[in-house]
């Protein structure tokens, strides 16, 4: 990779450390600095990597490909009246393109122009960022974590080089992981006061998530629909009929996926299988995915010529945190927290699909369960802070060395491969 590109990695990785490191050591109105910082730190970095793009590559969005199509779809259609727009739709753009695509066509549309649209899709992916961060702020809240975790973990997905990376090349990823956010907070939140308007928002944000990723729509109903089940009075029998539903349904699991997505499970294996050709023998292909579903993805400082590396800051901190994330996720289990548990679902359904799909080492993908990540991985760091011991000590300890030598490991593979 060009020594310059490493430089910018570096650069973002370390000033994205600093800045958490700043706000959670200040003191007064921490609220206010969080969201001041993360658009400024945002608005930063998406306009330097704007300059590298448009006067060292010449091309305003650099390696993003999709999004040249879209806006090429967006100019060509601009104020076509409703019909026309939904024939758009169904000729040009793919089902979980049409939320994004949507977007884009109303920016541009409002815009009237390509400069003005990008401007304008700029300025919403911002706001869509700003937004996660504090819904997640809220649904910490309501999880009754303290206030020092909360902060420290806003900060990492605030300001995540992940949201202006993928806002500088003009992917979806900022809009789904919003309604995504919207979701799950609607859901605890119905989870803490039983309105039923909450319910139906949760089923709302999760209904639009459908024209991002089908999937993960499917599996934030799943999530809401066990909110709305379980109960402090029923949650032991709703967890031994789910483990019970779930063994009697594997069997139709192929017929289902067929009827919801229009594929078999062979096909989706062999895909998979393709997608492995380039690390050896399946075998090996399916350990490192389940390896990665695990505790991945990981950084990558070595390999990459494309946008991918610069957000590896992100995936250096998640992976040391990952002691921290096992640690709420079992306390969470044993303690058969109502709270947590519709949380617990919706990370093993996208773990299934990120080990079936063999995509676990894309953040892309993986970014669709962070928030929920963080939610264990805060409740993980406050129950260390009350119950300091001798065992946790040494699995954070044992913890960190394995993550460390599996990312050395995954970049001097790369080096080796280059």
């Amino acid at each position: 990779m060009s020594s310059g590109m490493l430089i910018l990695t570096h650069l973002i990785s370390l000033s994205y450390f600093a800045s958490i490191a700043f706000l959670i050591s200040v003191s007064g109105k921490k609220n206010f600095l969080l969201w001041g910082a993360g658009i400024a730190f945002s608005v930063f970095w998406l306009i330097q990597l704007k300059e590298i793009y448009l006067f060292e590559l010449g091309d305003f969005f650099g390696a993003g490909v999709d999004v040249r199509y879209y806006e090429q779809v967006a100019v060509s259609n601009i104020n076509t009246g409703i019909q026309d727009f939904i024939q758009v739709l169904q000729r040009d753009i793919s089902v979980d393109d049409w939320g994004f695509f949507s977007l884009m066509y109303l920016a541009y549309s409002f815009a009237g122009s390509p400069e003005g649209g990008r401007i304008l899709m700029m300025i919403a992916n911002t706001l869509a960022v700003l937004l996660s961060a504090m819904y997640l702020y809220r649904m910490l809240k309501i999880l009754g974590l303290m206030p020092q975790t909360i902060l420290f973990v806003v900060s990492i997905f605030l300001l995540s080089p992940f949201n202006f990376v993928i806002t500088s090349v003009g992917l979806k990823e900022n809009f789904f992981v919003l309604l995504i956010v919207l979701s799950l907070h609607s859901t605890i939140k119905f989870g803490s006061n039983k309105r039923r308007k909450h319910l139906f928002l949760a089923f709302l944000y999760a209904g639009l998530c459908f024209f991002f990723r089908p999937p993960v729509a499917g599996m934030l109903l799943i999530t809401s629909i066990t909110a709305a089940i379980i109960t402090e009075r029923n949650k032991n029998r709703v967890l031994r009929w789910g483990v019970v539903l779930v063994v009697l349904a594997l069997p139709f699991f192929d017929i289902v996926i067929q009827k919801a997505f229009g594929l078999s499970l062979g096909h989706v294996l062999s895909v998979t299988n393709y997608r492995f050709r380039n690390i050896g023998s399946a075998q090996t292909g399916w350990t490192i995915n389940f390896i990665g579903a695990l505790i991945g993805p990981f950084p990558n400082f070595t390999r990459s010529d494309i946008y991918g590396i610069y957000y590896s800051g992100v995936l250096l901190l998640k992976s040391f945190l990952g002691p921290f994330f096992y640690i709420g996720l079992y306390r969470a289990w044993k303690q058969k927290n109502v709270a947590y548990i519709p949380l617990m679902l919706y990370w093993l359904l996208n773990g299934s699909m990120y080990v079936l799909g063999g995509i676990s080492l894309d953040y892309r993908y993986q970014i669709t369960v962070f928030p929920a990540w963080l939610c264990f991985a805060a409740f993980g760091m406050d129950w260390y802070r009350m119950n300091k011991g001798r065992k946790v000590y040494y699995f954070i300890l044992l913890y960190s060395l394995l993550v460390l030598l599996v990312i050395m490991f995954y970049n001097l593979r790369g080096l080796a491969n280059d």
